[in-house]
């Protein structure tokens, strides 16, 4: 009867570990070749009412020794005080000044913008072809409006998953938003933000 009982005992540790082995072997890697090396944050005075566009580079430079990613999915982290209206893709511009910038973070009629070129997160394929030029930096559109029982929000971080090469990997890229109330006078002005704060229901 020990025998049979220890025996038991056995399977059922086995089992547990190969479950925990199991577990462990499928969550998305954190080592991959897609890395952030510092933190971001944008800060934007919105009506009620308002529908606003909060944009972010991804960290890709195109490279070929990397090859091509494939994106799973982006979600915001922490998101308190704000309803998340959904999020696209779109590529960079390059305006005079020279400096590549997202479309975002800018109040739209709805999300996503009409009027720009977008295309869906999951599936979208970062192809190392297609270089460093700055109308291939891939951007993410996230589009926001505040809540109906909160005066601020924010959303804490980004995070991705996504395949290279077959293998499962997750990045949490550390960009945030914080939205207080505002709008904009007659010339257009906004009152900025003061910092980045916790929600006020």
């Amino acid at each position: 009867m020990t025998k049979r009982v220890l025996v038991s005992a056995v399977v059922v540790a086995a089992v547990v570990v190969g479950c925990v082995a199991a577990n462990a072997l499928s969550r998305p890697r954190q080592d991959g070749p897609l890395r952030t090396n510092s933190t971001f944050n944008v800060s934007f005075p919105l009506a009620g009412d308002e529908v606003f566009v909060w944009g972010t580079n991804l960290p890709w430079d195109g490279d070929p020794a990397v090859g091509d990613i494939r994106i799973d999915s982006i979600e915001p982290v922490g998101t308190r005080g704000v309803d998340v209206l959904g999020l696209v893709l779109n590529n960079s511009v390059l305006p005079p000044d020279g400096i590549c910038l997202s479309y975002g973070n800018r109040v739209a009629v709805s999300f996503p913008p009409p009027e720009v070129p977008t295309r869906e997160v999951s599936g979208a394929v970062l192809s190392a072809a297609a270089g460093k030029a700055c109308a291939s930096q891939p951007s993410v559109l996230v589009g926001v409006r505040r809540s109906a029982n909160s005066s601020t929000g924010r959303i804490d971080a980004l995070r991705m998953l996504y395949h290279h090469r077959g293998t499962a990997y997750e990045l949490v890229m550390p960009y945030g938003l914080y939205i207080c109330p505002g709008q904009a006078d007659a010339q257009g002005r906004r009152v900025p933000c003061t910092g980045f704060g916790s929600p006020t229901p």
